[in-house]
Order: C-alpha cells, then structure tokens, then sequence
C-alpha cells in the first residue's frame, strides 16, 4: 500500500523553532502606516459638520481611514 502525495508545504524532516516562525512572521508583516495630522484634521473638519457625535463615530471613521491605508 502506498501513502498519498504530501500536500505542497508539508514537512516531515524538518522540525521549526520558534526562531524559524518568528522570522516568517516577520518576513509577512507590513509595516504599520499611521495617520498623519493632515488627516486627523480632515476627520475632525468632516464632524464638525454633523449635527451630534458619539465616540463610536469618531471611532469608526479613524478604523476606515486607517484600513483604507493599511489594505
């Protein structure tokens, strides 16, 4: 009887350290992009528009800016 193909990226003779997985995250990671003050203003500006504000409002437009920035 023989055993099915390895799916591709299956190891059996090599063993990883937490060394060699600290690395490949690293390797993936992008580096963070913040918002810059010219940015926050143009969020701030855009509110002092509406009528009335929650925190969560000022949350959200932050988190879309900054996804948009990050994807």
């Amino acid at each position: 009887m023989t055993m099915p193909p390895k799916p591709p990226g299956y190891y059996t003779d090599k063993l990883f350290t937490c060394d060699d997985m600290d690395k490949a995250i690293q390797k993936e990671r992008k580096e963070w992009i913040g918002l810059t003050a010219d940015e926050l203003n143009v969020i701030s500006d855009s509110m002092r528009t509406w009528n009335s504000f929650q925190i969560t409002d000022v949350y959200f437009a932050i988190e879309a800016k900054l996804k948009e920035k990050n994807t």
